[in-house]
This record gives C-alpha cells, structure tokens and sequence, in this order.
C-alpha cells in the first residue's frame, strides 16, 4: 500500500486530471454556437462536476500538509468539432476512471478510497454520457 508521499502524489495527479478536464470541457462548451443544446449543457454541468472532485482532492491534499499541485497538465483542445470534443471527453473520462481504480487500489486509507471511489462513480456517469452524446452526434451525421 501507498506510503503518505505516494498517496500525495497520486491524489495530485487525480487533481491535475480534473483540472484539465475542467478546461477542455468549459472550452468546448464556450465554443459551441448553440450554448443551450444538450452537448453543451452537458460540457457545462460535467465541467461544475469535476470542480468539485477539485475541491475534495485539494482539500485531502491540504488535511495532509501538502501542498494541492494546481498546475495543468499540457492541453489539447478540440476546439470548435463537435465530435472530436466528444471524443476528447470519452477518452479524458475512460482515463480518469482508469487511474482512480489503481489509485484506489494503491491507497490504504478508508477514507481516501471512498472519495476516490465516489469520484470515480460520478467519472463512470460522465463517460455514459458522453458516449451516449457522442453516438448521437456520430448518428446525426450518418443522416445526413
């Protein structure tokens, strides 16, 4: 099981993660033309979602007498295509639920797990919705 320095690390890496959700999905939502589309509302809430799970990490973090690791990791925005923000989101989701099992997993800590494992609850919802958005966008287009 994790040592504290190890537990640190792994809860800033967690956080790290958020935080570039944070900004891919709030980009993609500030793109969009239509801001109250179901996409869009969706970037937004999932975005408000994982402000949260910023706020729980930082907060164990700091109860730990370390310092929460606020820098973003190197972006990559998909800018103003629809399909490819989707795409981007499902994969940032599906990564981030990878990572939490094994940090759950590393992670001795009662409490921790379970923050970890609710976060990575709501990351699974995330994911759902996004692949649900993004098979009706790729539908759409086969419309057409």
């Amino acid at each position: 099981m994790a040592e504290k320095d190890d537990m640190i690390r792994m809860l800033n890496d967690d956080l790290t993660g958020e935080i570039e959700a944070i900004l891919v999905y709030m980009e993609a939502h500030f793109l969009m033309e239509d801001k109250h589309c179901p996409t869009s509302l969706a970037m937004l809430e999932i975005a408000m979602d994982e402000m949260r799970h910023v706020q729980w990490l930082a907060e164990e973090i700091a109860e730990m007498d370390a310092d929460p690791e606020l820098t973003p990791r190197k972006l990559r925005f998909a800018g103003r295509d629809l399909e490819a923000a989707l795409e981007r989101a499902v994969g940032l989701e599906t990564g981030a639920i990878a990572q939490y099992e094994a940090h759950i997993a590393a992670i001795s800590d009662a409490g921790v797990r379970r923050m970890l494992a609710h976060i990575r609850d709501e990351e699974e919802d995330h994911h759902k919705q996004f692949v649900g958005l993004l098979a009706k966008v790729r539908e759409a287009a086969a419309d057409r």
